[in-house]
């Protein structure tokens, strides 16, 4: 006998159910990521199941935004785990990656560690 689905009142009690309010007011998501870590949910689209980040799911079925290819889900509170959709907003990846330099979440440069080589140990070539 296959499990009954859960079924939800609203997109925010779907949230609320598979997270944990932190005291910075973040909705910590312990449900279902993705390979990276990413929050994400299964909507059913013409009966398949289909996997949407989270802050793609709170911009559309919370917000109501209309979403492009370009479109992201920005956190207003730093925390990618966070689903409270007071802190999603709609964005691009290059408003994404300004508010990243401008708060001192990015690193420039490419830096690898002196007697290292594309991952393998290359020995001193000095005396």
């Amino acid at each position: 006998m296959k499990p009954k689905r859960q079924i939800y009142l609203d997109p925010v009690s779907r949230l609320v159910a598979h997270s944990v309010l932190l005291p910075n007011e973040c909705w910590h998501w312990l449900g279902s990521v993705n390979n990276a870590g990413r929050p994400r949910v299964a909507l059913r689209v013409k009966g398949k199941a289909r996997w949407v980040y989270v802050t793609q799911y709170v911009l559309r079925h919370i917000h109501g935004e209309t979403l492009r290819r370009t479109h992201r889900g920005l956190h207003s509170c730093d925390n990618a785990m966070c689903v409270n959709p007071d802190h999603i907003r709609r964005g691009t990846q290059g408003q994404n990656v300004r508010d990243c330099v401008a708060r001192g979440r990015h690193v420039s440069g490419f830096q690898v560690p002196a007697g290292y080589y594309a991952g393998k140990y290359l020995p001193s070539l000095e005396g």
